[in-house]
């Protein structure tokens, strides 16, 4: 809710009514088409959670301390396993240690992750809207239009869902009865929705470009606040309509940002320069070691120095491997949005809540993937490989 057509005429509206420099009339119309497509049974993105709440002898107790309790747990699987590599299976303290594993795993209770689909209404949902507005950019950049669009009409999506509360009530024009925003009023609310949309579209719009030409958009950071619930169906719409507009223009300003020949010239220079540090600094701790091994050998008499020596340069090479690890996890997601790095940040795809004292972690499980510069070859791990 709105429903799907309603979503294609509002995103088609705005489209058509506005001047865009990156999106033309093909990728306007692949905008359109995919823009109700999160509502679409087997399309849906979906989330994957884990409660951390765990119990202890029928008592609830921190993450910390289920952590450590998981730990002992496992530590006592090991000492099993080594007892029975030197005893046998049937020795008495290897029977004693089993045992023990087994009382505490059986009264600790250590919750297991769920999927569900994501939220769409009473609120933005930002994890959802955020990696498909920064995929859209990636997908842009890296030349892949049309998949940039389908990803850019999800986001859309979604900001178009956020204002509504499922605590709406209202009259309707149609029945004349007062229903509520519950599963069982759902087409009635579609069609009241889409009555008001038909007769007041223009003076939304036209609202719209007033407010709009008034602002930078380019500098709203925080569309959230665009789509705060609310529960009038006019106000509804209103703020649907203007976020899809800022989210657009907001589209524009990256692609036109990123696109500035200087801009990916800075980017890629702190990129190459990074790699640069880690490998130097990888270089000297490897030096380090070896100063450390080989000087003692070849040449005892010099102990102290090859071995302060060899500290410095361990300590040297790991000041600069983090150091360079920090220089590119500072830029990563203008990096990943550019093309340059193929690996996300992690925000773009999990994040942590509190609520009430309980960590809840939520990983996206998104239907459409993000574009790949290159095809995914395996390759030996190196510490300076951050792509």
């Amino acid at each position: 809710m709105p429903s799907g057509k309603l979503h294609r005429e509002m995103t088609e509206e705005i489209l058509s009514r506005c001047r865009w420099r990156f999106i033309d009339e093909e990728l306007r119309k692949i905008i359109v088409e995919h823009v109700a497509e999160p509502d679409e049974q087997d399309k849906n993105d979906k989330e994957k959670v884990l409660k951390e709440k765990c119990v202890y002898e029928g008592k609830e107790i921190t993450p910390e301390e289920c952590r450590e309790i998981w730990q002992k747990i496992k530590e006592l699987e090991r000492s099993y396993d080594t007892c029975v590599k030197e005893y046998g299976s049937d020795h008495i303290e290897c029977l004693k240690l089993k045992k023990e594993s087994e009382i505490i795993e059986k009264v600790l209770k250590i919750p297991t992750p769920y999927e569900k689909f994501v939220k769409h209404h009473e609120g933005l949902n930002d994890l959802a809207y955020r990696y498909y507005f920064v995929n859209a950019v990636r997908c842009y950049m890296l030349g892949f239009k049309e998949e940039a669009m389908k990803h850019l009409a999800r986001a859309l999506h979604y900001i178009q869902d956020a204002p509504l509360s499922r605590q709406l009530i209202m009259k309707s024009s149609i029945t004349e009865e007062v229903v509520k925003s519950e599963e069982d009023y759902h087409n009635e609310f579609e069609k009241e929705i889409s009555k008001i949309w038909r007769n007041s579209k223009n003076e939304f719009l036209m609202r719209i470009k007033a407010e709009s030409s008034n602002s930078n958009l380019c500098e709203i950071d925080n569309v959230s606040e665009l789509v705060q619930p609310v529960d009038n169906p006019s106000e509804i719409l209103e703020k649907a309509l203007y976020a899809t507009y800022v989210v657009l223009k907001k589209f524009e300003c990256e692609i036109e940002r990123l696109s500035k020949p200087e801009f990916m010239e800075g980017l890629r220079k702190k990129y190459v320069n990074s790699k640069k540090i880690c490998r130097f600094s990888f270089a000297t701790l490897f030096a380090g070691i070896l100063v450390l091994v080989l000087l003692q050998m070849i040449a005892p008499h010099i102990t102290e120095f090859s071995t302060w020596f060899g500290v410095i340069l361990i300590i040297s090479g790991s000041i600069g491997i983090v150091l360079s690890n920090w220089l590119i996890e500072s830029e990563r997601i203008e990096l990943y949005k550019a093309g340059i790095l193929d690996k996300p940040p992690k925000f773009l795809t999990s994040k942590v809540e509190y609520r009430q004292g309980e960590a809840i972690t939520i990983e996206l499980l998104p239907y459409r993937l993000p574009c790949k510069k290159h095809i995914a070859r395996e390759r030996p791990f190196h510490v300076c490989d951050f792509s």
